[in-house]
């Protein structure tokens, strides 16, 4: 039932202007998941634009206000927003007052960890629902939500498997920069009994990582994590011995390329991943002129977020 766009940027992903108004296109034209691309700006304000490009800024705050006025003028069904958070620690307490702020009664309940199954469409409407990292990785390892380059997958002879990482990475040490020492923001009011937010605290309590075997870092921000629904993680394998432990509302992201190659030699793996996780599929690195690839490969193999440029018109528009 999703849709989902690349969404404030008004033409190619390196030099247009970022655009309010593409987020309203998209919203009215039945799009149920749109991008936020944040980055640190000036006055401890939020701002929106494409990494490492050209591409115009608008600020959070203003995107925020945009999605609550037009978040349901063309559908009822959930709304998810994307969050390709990279803020500071202090900026993402902004980002998280500014939701609550403007959002507030729109946002969908926590999800329950002790529930296998995420609530359906028809459970959510009207709602919106929030999608991020609630945990940085070490950018060396690091496989985050952003539009990457593609990737392969392990096993593209269709004999090896990556297998599940055994043993947790430490925990960075002193980073460099304004965060150096910090420690984790404190748990909002209201927001220890969220069990998102108490496996994160125990685990910042403890030093040790999370089932995945990625460590937190002091960039995590606990208010903005309250807020997430939709916790995006690294993906490690099919097998369901390296699912069993994960909730349900954890969900990876796939590029086109992987997807390709899951297509050929796992595809039967993947459409049982999907009856329990979300995923999403994003476009090519290399599409900097915002163009589509043929999202029908992916909803066939089960994948729920299909990504799509909104900019462009044509045969995969149409099909969405």
């Amino acid at each position: 039932y999703q849709r989902r766009l690349h969404g404030y940027a008004s033409g190619n992903q390196l030099k247009s202007d970022s655009s309010l108004l593409m987020y309203i296109s998209a919203l009215r034209r039945g799009c149920r998941c749109v991008e936020i691309d944040s980055w640190d700006g000036p006055n401890n304000e939020p701002l929106v634009h494409h990494g490492h490009t050209l591409t115009s800024r608008i600020t959070f705050r203003s995107v925020i206000e945009t999605i609550r006025d037009h978040a349901f003028t063309w559908s009822s069904m959930p709304l998810i927003l994307s969050l390709e958070n990279h803020c500071s620690v202090d900026q993402q307490q902004v980002m998280a007052d500014i939701i609550r702020l403007n959002l507030g009664p729109m946002i969908a309940p926590p999800f329950d960890e002790a529930v296998d199954e995420l609530p359906s469409p028809m459970a959510l409407q009207r709602k919106i629902i929030l999608k991020g990292k609630v945990e940085f990785e070490d950018d060396s390892d690091a496989e985050d939500d952003s539009d990457a380059d593609d990737e392969v997958v392990d096993d593209a002879d269709g004999g090896k498997k990556s297998k599940p990482k055994k043993k947790a990475k430490k925990a960075k040490g002193s980073k460099k920069g304004s965060d150096a020492g910090r420690s984790p923001s404190p748990l909002p009011s209201g927001a220890a009994g969220d069990p998102r937010v108490r496996s994160l605290s125990r685990m910042q309590r403890s030093g040790s990582a999370s089932s995945l075997g990625k460590s937190v870092s002091t960039k995590y921000n606990a208010d903005l994590a309250a807020l997430t629904h939709l916790k995006g993680r690294k993906f490690d394998d099919f097998e369901p011995a390296a699912t069993v432990d994960i909730p349900a509302y954890e969900m990876a992201s796939f590029s086109e390329g992987k997807i390709s190659t899951i297509a050929k030699t796992r595809a039967g793996a993947f459409v049982a991943h999907n009856r329990r996780f979300l995923s999403r599929v994003y476009p090519a690195g290399r599409r900097v002129d915002s163009s589509n690839y043929d999202p029908v490969p992916s909803w066939l193999l089960g994948a729920q977020l299909v990504a799509l440029n909104f900019q462009p018109t044509g045969a995969k528009m149409w099909l969405n």
